[in-house]
């Protein structure tokens, strides 16, 4: 028994809805024009949530709508546009629409009609014969060639054949036989031929894009097919393939050279005969088809510059088609033309068989180098660029040193993310706040490692310390929430070293956003952030870490050393004031105390960076430079 999908009053709602074409019980059908409408709102994205959607805001109450009703349409929308019925009548002014019964007999005396399960039946010989004449040709002209009365075959006969010609999905079944496969094996350009296959190669399609206004018949033709044994169905698929094909790279045809010869001369022959156009199709063709091709091409023309009834010379003819008259000597000379993939395939294969030898000495792996080396010493010498490529040819790898991705993407992140060092050691050359120093370090726990994250103010030596459990990009992007607020931006510097969390994109980004200009140390060089080194010495020196059972416990130990620095703690090289009264002091200065002061530290620096040069000089001297 049927199951009811829509109730009493389900049904007396929708009927009043002009939308809706048909409902009763168990089904529910829109009209053709509404069908449409909601295919042209939801195309291309059918699915069945896209079409709930469209018939609520097309005021479609869909909680009383079936999910088979949606599916329904969902189904029909991916197959193509909703269209009329199928009984709709076009030539009904001109045709019968019900065939003649007394007109079958002529009609099975015919070659294109048989007994079928519900009359009669075409035949495969007459859709090749529609097939072949379309598009030039319409099915009731075709008919008429064939000495079939249209009005007696009647218009219901002739729409079945248009609707099985434009579907393209009848006889698609049919077999090749044994004789039929052994003549298509034959041909170089099929690439595989069964019973029910039949797919052609990369050449094939190469070569027959030059060809693509012809019809199917003439470019089978062309390569010596016979186009009559391949169904119009399989037809349609190639005349497709060949209207949307991309050049390939592929290899030269091996196979029966007078067929090939055969197929040449066809596609030459069909070039010359292509009118205005011949000298476009002809260099398209030139640049297209391959060496085999091009010799063939080479042979022809010298037949034909060779011909007493010729008007042209040799030179005038390449001059015409677009060849250099060195290259088509070149190709007549050279017996080996086009032979070069091949033979460049064969020699790969000798040469790596060398390399494997020399791999297979003893059980140790070995790198390009070592192979050069050790093919060199045996007097079979190869460049690492060619070792390298039959390496990768013939999938062969050393697994000695593996390939290390995140060192590779560290230095990519140094050559593009890398900053010039603009502090240049100029710790105190500054005010409080305009050169922040940071560095990341490790801190050894009895119950393991943690990580510290320092900012330090340059001038007063004011610090603020986060602690980490991971030494990750978080650790560094929470350290740039300490950084102090100044509001003349212009003035900002940020300086660390070139380490890979400071290298990272994101940090440099959010870095920008606060306004600071970034600096880095050079690589390697320690005292380009000596400053900010020292702080960590000192920490260590003087805090005991050894009680911490727990990261709290560092915590707690970190912020009270940090109160202790900033408020507590004395320099000596700061006026033996703690850095936050050193900062004040500063602050309080008048221009003409700061210029003092900013002279002194300035002799200071000089005189550092002259020692400095001067031990620089000196160690290169002691090794040797």
């Amino acid at each position: 028994m049927k199951k009811i999908n829509y109730d009493n009053e389900t049904i007396e709602l929708f009927k009043k809805d002009p939308r809706i074409k048909y409902i009763d019980s168990y089904e529910l059908r829109f009209t053709l024009e509404f069908r449409q409408e909601l295919y042209d709102l939801i195309s291309p994205n059918f699915c069945e949530s896209n079409i709930k959607q469209a018939l609520n805001k097309l005021g479609i109450d869909t909680s009383r709508i079936t999910r088979g009703c949606i599916r329904h349409l969902c189904i029909n929308f991916k197959k193509r546009r909703p269209c009329g019925a199928k009984n709709k009548i076009k030539y009904q002014h001109i045709l019968n629409i019900l065939p003649d019964a007394s007109y079958n007999s002529y009609l099975l005396s015919t070659p294109y009609f048989e007994k079928g399960r519900k009359g009669i039946s075409p035949t495969i010989e007459l859709y090749n014969s529609l097939y072949s004449k379309l598009p030039k040709m319409s099915v009731e002209d075709t008919l008429k060639s064939l000495d079939i009365d249209i009005n007696k075959l009647g218009y219901q006969r002739i729409y079945l054949l248009q609707r099985r010609l434009e579907s393209s999905n009848v006889n698609s079944k049919s077999t090749f036989s044994d004789e039929q496969i052994n003549h298509l094996k034959a041909n170089p350009y099929v690439k595989k031929i069964t019973k029910s296959t039949l797919i052609f190669n990369d050449n094939f399609y190469n070569e027959a894009y030059v060809f693509k206004d012809y019809h199917i018949d003439e470019i089978l033709n062309i390569f010596e097919i016979d186009s009559s044994i391949i169904n119009y169905d399989r037809k349609n698929n190639i005349k497709y393939k060949i209207n949307s094909w991309q050049e390939k790279e592929c290899l030269p045809i091996d196979g029966n050279i007078e067929l090939l010869i055969k197929v040449e001369t066809n596609k030459y022959n069909k070039l010359l005969s292509m009118g205005n156009e011949t000298i476009k199709a002809f260099k398209s063709y030139l640049a297209s088809c391959d060496c085999l091709g091009r010799k063939m091409i080479c042979h022809m023309i010298k037949e034909l510059a060779e011909d007493s009834n010729c008007f042209y010379s040799t030179r005038s003819i390449l001059k015409l088609f677009g060849m250099g008259k060195s290259s088509y000597y070149h190709i007549l000379k050279d017996n080996d033309y086009g032979k070069y993939k091949a033979l460049k395939i064969e020699q790969d294969k000798k040469d790596i068989e060398k390399i494997k030898e020399v791999i297979n000495v003893n059980k140790y792996p070995k790198g390009r180098r070592m192979i050069y080396m050790l093919l060199d010493k045996n007097n079979n010498h190869m460049s690492m660029n060619k070792i390298a490529r039959l390496c990768h040819k013939f999938n062969i790898t050393c697994r000695v040193r593996k390939h290390n991705k995140s060192r590779k993407v560290a230095r990519d992140l140094l050559t593009r993310n890398c900053k010039e060092n603009l502090v240049k050691r100029r710790f105190k050359l500054c005010k409080p706040g305009e050169i922040t120093l940071t560095d990341i370090s490790y801190l050894k726990c009895p119950f393991g490692t943690v990580y510290l994250s320092a900012l330090k103010d340059s001038s007063s030596g004011i610090v603020k310390l986060l602690i980490s459990k991971n030494n990750n990009l978080n650790l560094a992007l929470d350290t740039l929430k300490g950084l102090p607020v100044i509001n003349n931006s212009h003035n900002k510097m940020f300086h660390s070293d070139q380490g890979i969390l400071y290298l990272n994109d994101t940090f440099q980004n959010k870095l920008k956003e606060l306004g600071y200009i970034q600096s880095m140390s050079k690589r390697g060089n320690c005292w380009d952030n000596s400053s900010q080194e020292s702080f960590f010495g000192h920490m260590k020196d003087e805090v005991d870490f050894t009680k911490c059972h727990n990261i709290d416990d560092v915590i707690k130990e970190i912020k009270d050393y940090e109160y202790y620095y900033n408020y507590k703690r004395p320099q000596w090289n700061r006026n033996k004031m703690t850095p936050i009264e050193f900062a004040t002091y500063i602050n309080n200065m008048s221009d003409a105390e700061y210029e003092k002061y900013y002279n002194s530290e300035l002799e200071k620096y000089n005189i550092m960076i002259e020692n400095a040069t001067l031990k620089a000089i000196n160690r290169a001297k002691n090794i040797g430079i």
